[in-house]
């Protein structure tokens, strides 16, 4: 399967997501960029902690260098089939799949680079940074269904909603991380090694 064709999302399901992104668009990538300010920041990791209580709020702790892949859990993706008709009883764990295939390839990139991948369904992330404070992003109080938080510590958390293309992906993850260069070709190397390994299955 192709980068382009894991991109393929039938229009039901491409409205639905564009129903649940913010209002800035990227054409490119199919994803938009979320401006991080409606979180909850904090002086301590403390305050946020007793916020997520009052809340009653499950989260995930991010405090390393990384990229976190964030979606629907299993019995949210059911309710999202539910929503969108029994016709997205095939395209909607696909779309997932997909997502999780592409976090997967990320990881085994970005370790070159000292750069953790994550692949998580909490409901909220707490990000603390390296000079103590700390902030909450709610993926459910923002009704989104998936994206990647890019996070180091110490600049402002990069949300991006969607499914972004691979080297878009990979481009961000420079910009942000202040990489010189990252290896665009081992995307390719993954690839192939992914579709060889499934002609063998088929073969088998």
């Amino acid at each position: 399967m192709t980068t382009k064709q894991r991109l393929t999302v039938p229009i039901l399901l491409f409205l639905f997501l564009s129903a649940y992104a913010c209002s800035s668009d990227n054409s490119q990538s199919q994803s938009t960029t979320k401006e991080t300010g409606n979180e909850n920041t904090s002086d301590s990791t403390e305050a946020v902690t007793e916020i997520l209580k009052t809340k009653s709020v499950e989260s995930y702790t991010i405090d390393d260098r990384s990229v976190t892949f964030f979606m629907l859990n299993k019995k949210e993706q059911k309710e999202l089939i539910k929503t969108l008709g029994t016709t997205s009883n095939y395209e909607v764990p696909l779309m997932f799949r997909n997502f999780n295939e592409m976090a997967q390839s990320m990881r085994w990139i970005l370790k070159k680079y000292d750069i953790n991948v994550h692949i998580e369904t909490a409901p909220a992330f707490a990000m603390t940074y390296a000079d103590g404070k700390a902030e909450v992003y709610n993926r459910k109080e923002d009704e989104q269904i998936l994206g990647q938080i890019l996070f180091d510590g110490k600049q402002k958390a990069l949300i991006e909603f969607g499914m972004y293309r691979n080297k878009d992906l990979l481009n961000l993850v420079k910009e942000y991380f202040q990489i010189d260069k990252i290896n665009n070709n081992a995307l390719d190397s993954i690839q192939q090694a992914a579709n060889t390994e499934a002609n063998d299955s088929t073969a088998q």
